[in-house]
């Protein structure tokens, strides 16, 4: 019904602008478009989530075999410098994370054959295998595509290991005995086994496996 003044009542008004405001909402929301993925993320995110994939635990034992790899570089420097004419300067002054392959090939082939404990000790077959893996965990943080154990590249210094594993197991140098000790023993002999250091495929190697078994039963 319309009014004396030609006008809508009051409540007809209402109704039609909330059919105006609604028609126009629904426009609205027709022009948005619906994504099924999430937010995009920021560069920092990304960094976050590859960082967060490695443990800190395993950081740290990251940490400590570049450290004592670090710690190797500085004591050679010190020397004198007749010590170190016949390598490349580089061995001893980069980083490990960020050395051309050829040279840290040369400078873990030097490292394998020199590092000790702090104590002055050689570091037993095991351990010593496991700070060679510890550098390996460094340089992939930065660099995935490394692999000291497999790549053709590193192969020289995978033989140095592998020759001072065996002067390793023929001098004793093995954990010492204790609860903590008879565990890494036995983590020991696996890693033997598996590097192929020791075994019965060849005299030689059978006799390697006799010295380090007699080493661990009978000394």
């Amino acid at each position: 019904m319309v009014s004396a003044s030609g006008c809508l009542p009051d409540r007809y008004k209402r109704n039609e602008q909330s059919l105006q405001t609604d028609s126009s909402s629904n426009c609205s929301d027709a022009n948005v478009p619906e994504y099924r993925h999430k937010l995009p993320v920021t560069p920092e995110e990304i960094s976050n989530s590859i960082e967060s994939a490695t443990s800190q635990s395993t950081r740290y034992h990251y940490k400590w075999g570049y450290n004592v790899f670090s710690n190797c570089q500085k004591e050679r420097r010190a020397r004198p410098i007749s010590d170190n004419l016949p390598i490349p300067v580089e061995t001893i002054t980069q980083s490990i994370t960020e050395m051309e392959p050829c040279v840290r090939d040369t400078s873990l082939q030097y490292f394998l054959a020199e590092a000790k404990k702090t104590d002055g000790n050689d570091y037993p077959s095991a351990f010593f295998y496991h700070l060679f893996v510890a550098i390996q965990g460094q340089i992939r943080l930065s660099d995935p595509a490394v692999n000291l154990l497999t790549q053709s590249t590193y192969v020289k210094c995978r033989i140095v290991l592998d020759s001072m594993m065996k002067k390793k197991i023929r001098r004793g140098v093995r954990c010492r005995e204790s609860k903590k000790g008879r565990t890494n023993l036995s983590l020991e002999e696996n890693i033997l086994w598996e590097r192929a250091v020791i075994g019965s495929d060849d005299p030689p190697k059978l006799l390697e496996t006799m010295v380090y078994l007699n080493g661990i039963h009978f000394a």
